[in-house]
């Protein structure tokens, strides 16, 4: 039985050009059983008909408020729809996606009344027709002691969808979203956001339908001092919960990762151009920064670029990767 407290949820939508698709989500709201809610959609300077459609359906509803702005990126929309605000919760969605009908009843159900803890609840992958789920067993899990397990699962569905968060707490930590870079800023989000929390609770819920289909995310980098800052913030993040010492190599081989983006912001196309001394400056950096052991698995060949690194043979390293950002350039023409 829901715990009728009936408590105001603010859903913020980020939309830049999804035209499209932002009626299919807003009616997922609009069929919420859960009845007390304002949804802020932000119109982040879309080209496209997606305002005259916000407005068009803001009219249908008056739970519903329309903000425009500037293109800033959605990591701007989410902090002008947090800024907006009003609910006791607050929840994400992303234009593209939709929810079911019980999205919200069921996270506020999950929810212990003044516990202080984050809600996660599973999702629904829906590519090309088909659905694949990813569920959780409902389990709440104190952040002091974070098990190996719960923490993989935070990191899996890192974003800020699929999740409700305590508006007072967002607002008087001035927790928001880092506009200065352009991925895994929303992981930056939520890990300030679990300092803050006694708890997290995993519902077994699948509501949240994430459309892969639909998505415009592409493969981009931070550049180099984004990258680096993100490694800096992850370590500050596994001190902070006394998981530096954790035995699973996944978890700590996150930094790996980080390194691997780093060396790519420094030699892809695309990315800043650095001089060869700073590029030389930036390795003898990450050359500190790579874990004894090489689980990382995105290939053979940036386990062997770590390798290097690590032994700090940072003329090979500079090479190597100078002929593989020249390999990776030939193939963009």
């Amino acid at each position: 039985m829901i715990r009728m407290n009936k408590n105001l949820v603010s859903i913020v939508v980020p939309v830049y050009n999804a035209a499209e698709h932002i009626e299919r989500c807003v009616e997922s709201v609009i069929d919420q059983s859960y009845d007390n809610w304002e949804l802020i959609l932000v119109n982040d300077g879309s080209t496209d008909d997606s305002l005259v459609v916000c407005y068009a359906l803001q009219q249908r509803d008056k739970r519903i408020t329309v903000v425009d702005k500037t293109n800033g990126g959605a990591s701007s929309a989410r902090n002008v729809g947090i800024d907006r605000a009003t609910g006791h919760f607050l929840c994400f969605i992303d234009s593209d996606d939709y929810v079911g009908s019980h999205y919200l009843s069921d996270m506020v159900e999950a929810y212990i009344p003044d516990s202080f803890s984050l809600v996660i609840t599973g999702m629904k992958l829906l590519c090309n027709g088909q659905f694949q789920t990813f569920n959780y067993q409902n389990e709440t899990v104190t952040t002091n002691i974070i098990s190996d397990l719960s923490l993989k699962k935070f990191y899996q569905h890192g974003g800020p969808t699929n999740k409700l968060y305590i508006t007072k707490v967002v607002k008087d930590n001035a927790i928001r979203f880092d506009t200065s870079i352009r991925n895994y800023e929303d992981l930056i989000f939520n890990l300030n956001y679990l300092s803050h929390m006694k708890a997290i609770i995993y519902s077994e819920s699948t509501e949240y339908v994430y459309d892969i289909g639909n998505s415009s995310a592409s493969k981009t980098y931070n550049g180099v001092e984004g990258e680096m800052k993100l490694y800096s913030f992850y370590s500050e993040a596994l001190e902070m919960f006394d998981l530096t010492l954790l035995n699973d190599r996944k978890i700590i081989d996150y930094k790996n990762a980080f390194v691997v983006r780093s060396l790519k912001s420094l030699y892809f196309p695309g990315c800043e151009q650095k001089s060869f001394c700073e590029k030389y400056n930036y390795l003898k950096i990450l050359s500190d920064r790579v874990t004894p052991h090489f689980s990382y698995g995105e290939s053979l060949l940036w386990k062997s670029m770590l390798r290097l690194l690590r032994y700090r043979l940072l003329l090979l390293t500079h090479i190597c990767c100078a002929c593989l950002g020249g390999i990776k350039k030939a193939k963009l023409e």
